[in-house]
């Protein structure tokens, strides 16, 4: 709460500046606050049109709101203006809970192919091959997913997100003790 306060004047003083806006946006989000983020990644989408990440966390809030036709106009949007690899993966989200596993198996490709060392991506680019059959490149995903973590487990092995992604790769290829 205080530091609400404290963006929230450091906004009444720079107004203009989306920066303040964006961590705004950043901690209502952390604290599930979706609409408030909402509101705030909509100000910064105001003061800077043709920031792609602007328009990605703007359809992460709205996302996590259940407002997916919001949410898909933000992520083509920031794809649009140059994209990054979250608002392809999240688009690629949006198609796979619709059934439509081709378009998310693709759309998980081209946000891997920007970002090869995503290991999550990895594993719904997996799970979205798996759905259309593909089990070969199901489980090639999965082993690059795998060896991804594994190198982020040499250099922090006490990461409790890394070890569990590692954990779901193991499984989805079968290694459950390993597991």
């Amino acid at each position: 709460e205080e530091g609400i306060v404290q963006i929230a004047q450091a906004i009444a003083v720079r107004p203009g500046y989306p920066g303040n806006y964006a961590s705004l946006g950043l901690v209502h989000l952390r604290a599930a606050r979706y609409e408030e983020a909402a509101n705030a990644f909509a100000q910064v989408t105001r003061l800077e049109p043709q920031s792609p990440e602007a328009h990605t966390r703007l359809g992460a809030a709205y996302q996590y709101l259940g407002r997916d036709r919001d949410a898909r106009a933000a992520y083509l949007q920031a794809t649009q203006l140059g994209g990054n690899p979250s608002a392809l993966a999240n688009l690629a989200l949006l198609e796979y809970r619709r059934g439509r596993y081709r378009e998310a198996a693709h759309g998980y490709a081209e946000a891997i192919r920007r970002d090869p060392n995503n290991p999550v991506g990895l594993r719904n680019l997996g799970d979205a091959y798996r759905k259309i059959g593909r089990n070969a490149d199901a489980r090639a995903a999965y082993e690059q997913g795998l060896a991804v973590t594994d190198r982020m487990v040499a250099v922090n092995p006490h990461s409790a997100q890394t070890l569990q992604t590692r954990g779901i790769l193991l499984a989805k290829l079968e290694r459950r003790e390993e597991a």
